[in-house]
């Protein structure tokens, strides 16, 4: 069925030709003036058709009108041998009109397609250009912070020897001090201090040595139930003097993974210390799992830690995984960035929702050896 919007050229160059033709033969040949005008009338539809429908449009009109014409020029026109030559001659000029425009639209028509598809094909490459440019973005900022990574591992080789060692020195004269003196001196109270300190930059130094170094791991097959209660164990006293409830709702059904035993408690650890910070003396801390099963792609255990603290703001989020990045009076902004090093190295997923006065969320995803849990795919415990 042909489109309405495509025969309406069509049809005004039918009528065109019709009415000017209706007027040739409607008026007396003695009106020269009038024949003359309308002859030059013709080529309105002419150039219309050759610019609308080609070559072929523009010499189908000029036949037309030729076949329309010719009977007039014989049959009615009265004058001189040489103004019926000029009249045939003026047939010749429409279609020689009508081949010339015609080749010159489709020309216009042909030079636009390629103009629109060299438009389209430089869109696409802007495209690719843009996302080369991203990724090389991406590139770039992993390589910095692969060589900040680097440069705080010389640095932490450095510390573990000028520090360490006199760390340990002062420690031990500190102890001997302490036997000096009663439980109730107030010199006993500060040396007690000074001790407190001097194995709190220890464990500063700890961090840093752990974010900076990439030590090799034991990988074990350990339960992930008695992994995660062993943590728990270990924080409720601090949890229960912070006011804060700890909510394990793990699965009774074994689950198994793969991964050192010290680096996985470190990661669990870093998280729930982290919760806690967040808790400011109340409000509960939750340790849920889930379990992600698609038909081409690995079993996929879902370990969401979960608080009902303050929340971190979005314009902070990026920022959170960066080394020395806290905002805790006596925090050392390494527990998180540890935690990323490690889930990267064990190729896990971690993905952190969290919404200012509300809480954070916290998702690890850890693979699962599928021959272990494919019988008992779904383990979802909320």
């Amino acid at each position: 069925m042909q489109n309405p919007e495509s025969s309406k050229p069509l049809i005004i160059l039918v009528s065109l030709i019709v009415i000017i033709s209706a007027l040739h033969y409607s008026t007396d040949p003695s009106s020269d003036y009038f024949h003359e005008v309308y002859k030059l009338l013709y080529y309105i539809p002419i150039i219309l058709a050759a610019f609308h429908f080609g070559i072929r449009g523009g010499l189908v009109a000029s036949l037309a009108i030729s076949v329309i014409y010719l009977p007039h020029v014989i049959f009615q026109w009265r004058g001189t041998d040489f103004e019926f030559a000029h009249r045939l001659l003026e047939i010749i000029v429409f279609n020689i009109i009508a081949y010339i425009v015609g080749r010159l639209a489709e020309g216009e028509r042909k030079q636009r397609k390629q103009y629109e598809k060299s438009a389209l094909e430089l869109e696409k490459s802007y495209e690719k250009l843009k996302q080369k440019s991203e990724m090389l973005s991406e590139v770039e900022q992993q390589l910095r912070h692969s060589e900040r990574l680097s440069v705080m591992g010389e640095l932490a080789a450095s510390l573990a020897h000028e520090v360490r060692n006199p760390l340990g020195s002062i420690k031990g004269a500190v102890e001997i001090l302490q036997d000096d003196y009663p439980n109730d001196n107030k010199n006993y109270r500060f040396l007690k201090i000074l001790i407190k300190e001097v194995n709190r930059l220890n464990h500063v130094i700890e961090n840093f040595l752990g974010l900076a170094r990439r030590k090799s791991s034991e990988i074990d097959e350990m339960s992930l139930q008695d992994k995660v209660n062993s943590v728990i164990q270990i924080l409720s006293a601090t949890a229960r003097k912070e006011g804060v409830t700890i909510d394990c709702h793990l699965p009774q059904e074994p689950i198994y993974i793969k991964a050192d035993e010290n680096k996985f408690r470190q990661v669990l650890l870093n998280l729930l210390l982290n919760a806690l910070a967040a808790s400011n003396g109340g409000g509960r801390i939750t340790i849920d799992s889930r379990i992600q099963k698609h038909e081409s792609a690995p079993i996929i255990l879902n370990l969401i830690v979960s608080d009902t603290g303050n929340g971190i703001p979005e314009s902070e989020l990026e920022t959170i995984f960066k080394p020395f990045y806290t905002t805790r009076e006596h925090g050392t902004g390494l527990g998180l960035p540890i935690t990323k090093r490690i889930t990267e190295e064990y190729n896990w997923t971690l993905q952190v929702e969290s919404k200012v006065g509300e809480g954070t969320q916290i998702t690890i995803g850890i693979p699962l050896n599928e021959k272990k849990h494919e019988a008992k795919p779904n383990f979802t415990h909320r």
